[in-house]
């Protein structure tokens, strides 16, 4: 869930999308059907839960986090999934947009929407959305969404403090316009985003500095308002009446239950509780899939996903070594990652490429046009499970920091991580077992209690290493590339490069397909050879829906935000 950025890092063990359709609980559903989702009073669903950082569109830079904020908020455009499993993006808050031949000016029209409290959505509250992504106090981590924008990158760096000077303007109530200081192919796809979602500037002035951290005060544009939120505990959003397309919102209540065990969710869905489960594995997987098989669920597999990688500290970390690249490549394939896809998750694949096969180019795959299964594929094999070249490539790098090479035990590096689940516990354990192991050092866990701290801490430099995963927020290599230029919000390793900076400029401002692939390909070719992060492993998406569950858009893995409801209703 993100650019920068920060949009999907978390634990793989992180719970994400998982339904249950309910007909108990405080209220009165005695009008809903035996089912438990349909009556008088429409269709009632239950939810997981999850565990998001914010409800500040402007500070939305984690998947948990949009994925709400999309249900809850209205944005000019709006992805939908087509009969060909493809994500296509739509007119939602926007009625048309037109592109000057130039193609650097937005004019869009906003169709007739209303605040849940019935006040008019207009321009300016789509203005003063990008007015507070940019303000420098609050340093936003998807602010790089909108450098784009004329004026903007200056306005974020406090050169001025003239907001009119930025690329964005309303034109009148119904009309915004925004203007670029170069062609951008993704333009359109990133109003998308939610730090482009509009906000009323009274809401946010009246709450003051705490906006954004719970629900108080706050008003809703989307599909759904937010009326009760309590963190890991219960939450219900409603349908929002106000929304200038209520009808085609089916569901009337979507109640929300925090569970941090997926065995538990395992063993209601089986029960019939829930009518949703994903990121099973082991036993439960196997009998989804044959669930699935004789037709009684239904399946949702995608493996063109994004890789999960080890970040390091390249400023050196705590411990500081990580300054080193042969140090740094030696943590690296330390692990293997098809060890623990079979030992843990029962699923997936080593991982060997940073921008995923999903992503294209042009109208066609970005992986088949720069023709390489993976930059880290031969480099790994040489090192993954070989003990004696691990730990003589670690020496290699000790030796190149002027440190002592005979007892590589009295070294010590720190694993920021998160959770206390069985599963996140098996993989905090798997980390630590395997680089002890294999290169006769000591790993320090440094455990945090929730993904919302570990978004906090990972942008921090008191670690060593982190694992951390990427949801595209758009279709095209840029959106992981840009991750790492100097700077850039969800660069936490702190790398800097100025070739690397440069290449991407020039990717930024190249119309050709072909010539843009090969700068996209130089810039993975630093990565790799700089160590900068190392591809561990893909686990693939696996989704078991209750049959009749339908209409949820579901996004994970392809996007920013993992699924919309706008669209979700039980059948008959």
């Amino acid at each position: 869930m993100r650019k920068k950025k920060l949009g999907a890092i978390a634990l793989a063990a992180t719970l994400t999308l998982t339904t249950l359709l309910t007909g108990c609980g405080g209220s009165d559903k005695s009008k809903e059907t035996s089912g438990g989702a349909k009556g008088d009073e429409g269709q009632v669903i239950g939810a997981i839960q999850i565990d998001l950082r914010t409800f500040d569109t402007a500070q939305c830079s984690d998947t948990a986090s949009a994925t709400i904020l999309s249900n809850v908020m209205e944005g000019l455009f709006r992805y939908k999934i087509n009969e060909d499993g493809d994500a296509i993006l739509e007119n939602a808050g926007a009625s048309d947009c037109t592109i000057s031949e130039d193609g650097l000016t937005y004019t869009v029209k906003l169709r007739e929407n209303n605040w849940s409290d019935g006040e008019p959505v207009t321009a300016d509250d789509y203005v003063f959305a990008v007015e507070r992504l940019l303000n420098p106090e609050l340093v936003c981590n998807g602010a790089f969404f909108a450098w784009g924008l004329v004026g903007a990158q200056d306005y974020y760096d406090g050169k001025t403090d003239d907001f009119s000077t930025v690329g964005v303007k309303a034109i009148d109530d119904m009309t915004v316009e925004y203007t670029l200081t170069a062609v951008d192919s993704a333009f359109k796809d990133k109003l998308a985003n939610a730090v482009f979602f509009p906000l009323r500037r009274d809401i946010v002035e009246s709450v003051g500095e705490n906006y954004g951290t719970s629900i108080d005060g706050m008003v809703f544009s989307g599909p759904f308002k937010i009326t009760q939120w309590s963190d890991k505990d219960t939450a219900v959003l409603e349908k929002n009446e106000e929304y200038w397309d209520a009808d085609s919102v089916k569901l009337s209540q979507i109640d929300m239950t925090y569970v941090d065990e997926a065995t538990t969710i395992d063993q209601m869905f089986l029960q019939g509780d829930f009518v949703s489960t994903q990121n099973t594995s082991g036993e439960y997987l196997d009998k989804y899939k044959e669930l699935a098989e004789n037709g009684e669920i239904t399946q949702v597999h995608n493996d063109k996903v994004g890789p999960w990688w080890m970040s390091f500290q390249m400023n050196g970390g705590p411990s500081g070594l990580m300054g080193n690249a042969k140090i740094r490549k030696a943590v690296g394939y330390a692990i293997d990652g098809q060890e623990i896809c079979d030992t843990i998750y029962g699923t997936g694949t080593q991982a060997n490429t940073f921008v995923p096969e999903s992503i294209t180019l042009g109208d066609s795959s970005y992986r088949s046009q720069v023709g390489d299964d993976g930059l880290w594929e031969d480099e790994g094999k040489a090192y993954r499970g070989n003990k004696e070249a691990l730990q003589a490539l670690f020496k290699e790098g000790l030796t190149e920091l002027g440190l002592q090479t005979d007892d590589l035990s009295k070294y010590t590096i720190s694993y920021l991580c998160y959770g206390d689940t069985s599963k996140a516990l098996q993989v905090q354990e798997f980390y630590q077992q395997s680089i002890e192991k294999m290169l006769g050092i000591n790993l320090e866990l440094k455990v945090l209690a929730d993904w919302a701290q570990y978004g906090t801490e990972v942008n921090g430099e008191d670690w060593d290493i982190s694992v951390n995963g990427w949801t595209p927020d758009y279709n095209e290599p840029m959106t992981y590339i840009d991750m790492f230029v100097t700077g850039g919000s969800s660069n936490v390793q702190k790398f800097s490069s100025e070739e690397y900076d440069s290449l991407v400029e020039q990717a930024k401002s190249t119309i050709d397909t072909a010539e843009r692939a090969e700068l996209y390909r130089k810039c993975e070719q630093i990565l790799c050879d700089e160590a900068v992060l190392t591809p561990i492993y893909v686990s693939p998406i696996e989704i078991f829906l209750s049959n009749d569950f339908k209409g949820a858009q579901i996004l994970q893995g392809t996007l920013g935000l993992d699924w919309d409801y706008k669209y979700a209703y039980i059948e008959e």
